[in-house]
């Protein structure tokens, strides 16, 4: 009898369970589907690829938005609206006039700024985008030669529009040249008002008919001032950023070198010395030889391989320590983050 009631009981109860799980699926798809309109994709504009240019002497912000175009057999293209105005959210409106479809925010790649409108400001475009909760706050960022709305035009063959391209540019920058992956609309909200840090982002411009990084732009606050080209780019990055991965070389002539890939590991002490602070930047790099023409006992003498290892420490040191001499006498701008360690360490607001 105790059995049977027992029994009973379970039954009533997996009963009520599936009562109760058959009902929540239910009420979630009421929630899910009230107040949602479906259009097919042919009828929204899908942006790949933000632009901002500053033009005329009035200073009028043109901002160009690259877009999807599904056209037919399944083919993808891209196409270009732009909007004009005094300030910069009245391109909407300039824009809006030219458009026929929605526009659905959040799938945006990539933000190009013009090196006129990076030295004017970038402040009030990454505020304006981060009061909007549908924007994509880990879209990639870049400063480019010339106008951006030249660079969201220009065709690459087998992509649908520029801004998918140099997406993937930016993305794999990270492999051989000790570039970072802190370069997304949210990693310089960030950067642009704390204390002790800068933004740098890369810079991208046509090359032999190619797109093509060709440096860094170094900021200070929210304003570009200068362009580094890609030697010096990989050097400070080598200085600034933490666990990036590059190529260096020793080389005693055209058909004698050697290459090392490697990773590094970077560490910032910093001291107080009355009114100054002093800097240590302490770099570990660790890989593997990928190329050897210039000492062919190196797995072998162990004397060899320290000879290798002297002659790389060497030319990496003078490396980074021209580069600090001309940040310091030319640049005028912190763009190793040094100021970071001070704060954390000494409090902020200290200069």
């Amino acid at each position: 009898m105790y059995k049977k009631n027992i029994n009973i009981f379970y039954n009533l109860l997996n009963k009520e369970k599936h009562i109760f799980i058959s009902i929540l699926v239910i009420l979630i798809y009421i929630y899910f589907r009230s107040g949602v309109d479906y259009l097919p994709v042919e009828n929204l504009d899908i942006p790949t690829g933000i632009g901002v240019d500053i033009i005329g002497g009035n200073k009028e912000y043109s901002v160009p938005i690259s877009y999807y175009n599904y056209g037919e057999n399944q083919r993808i293209g891209s196409i270009i609206n732009t909007g004009v105005s005094s300030y910069l959210t009245g391109s909407r409106e300039s824009r809006q006039l030219i458009t026929n479809k929605s526009m659905i925010l959040g799938l945006e790649r990539v933000y190009i700024f013009s090196e006129a409108y990076s030295q004017f400001g970038i402040k009030n475009l990454i505020d304006t985008e981060f009061k909007n909760s549908n924007i994509n706050d880990t879209a990639l960022l870049a400063v480019c030669n010339g106008k951006a709305e030249d660079i969201l035009k220009y065709q690459v063959s087998e992509y649908p529009s520029a801004a998918d391209y140099i997406e993937g540019m930016l993305k794999r920058s990270i492999e051989d040249n000790f570039f970072s992956n802190n370069y997304k609309m949210m990693d310089v909200f960030v950067r642009m008002e704390a204390e002790g840090r800068n933004v740098v982002l890369p810079y991208i411009e046509v090359k032999d008919k190619r797109l093509k990084i060709t440096g860094m732009a170094l900021f200070k606050e929210d304003k570009m001032i200068r362009k580094i080209d890609i030697a010096e780019a990989r050097i400070m990055n080598l200085l600034r950023e933490h666990k990036v991965k590059g190529i260096l070389a020793v080389q005693e002539t055209p058909k004698e070198y050697i290459s090392f890939k490697v990773k590094t590991k970077r560490k910032v002490r910093c001291e107080k010395k009355e009114d100054k602070f002093i800097f240590y930047i302490d770099l570990l790099l660790c890989g593997n030889i990928i190329e050897n023409e210039l000492y062919s006992d190196i797995h072998e003498n162990s004397e060899t391989m320290k000879l290798f290892q002297t002659k790389m420490k060497e030319k990496v040191e003078k490396q980074c320590l021209d580069f600090i001499t001309e940040m310091q006498k030319e640049y005028n701008v912190d763009c190793l983050a040094l100021g970071r360690v001070a704060a954390a360490k000494y409090g902020r607001h200290q200069k």
